[in-house]
């Protein structure tokens, strides 16, 4: 069954071919840590979102020194990277906020195309 990376914009896919080729990983959420579980929702940045058993993260969001190295190369038989137990995910690419149009302000009780013949209110200006 192919997995999907649950990062908010990511398209990894496990049956992707240029994934395969990129030696893209998965890695579950740590369920079982509540301080590093609390991280990883903190820098994913998606608002109501409870992760489960089968909830995965790429490889593309964490830092090279957040893999276990050493396990991958001691084991033949391993051949996915295997994330260190205290790593935290860093590398995402989120939208920047939109920003809000600044209020547009109107005129009152003068039309636009007013002329100053039209506001004349004969008074004479005082110096």
């Amino acid at each position: 069954m192919p997995h999907n990376c649950c990062a908010y914009g990511c398209t990894n896919n496990s049956a992707k071919p240029e994934c395969i080729e990129k030696g893209i990983s998965f890695h579950r959420f740590p369920l079982e840590d509540k301080v590093i579980m609390r991280a990883w929702l903190v820098a994913l940045k998606r608002q109501h979102f409870e992760p489960t058993v089968h909830s995965k993260l790429c490889s593309e969001h964490f830092t090279p020194d957040c893999f276990d190295y050493q396990n991958l190369w001691n084991s033949p038989q391993t051949k996915r990277k295997k994330i260190k137990k205290d790593a935290v995910p860093s590398l995402f690419k989120f939208k920047p906020n939109k920003r809000t149009r600044a209020p547009t302000s109107y005129t009152f009780g003068a039309s636009v195309n007013s002329t100053q013949d039209d506001l004349d209110t004969g008074a004479e200006p005082t110096s």
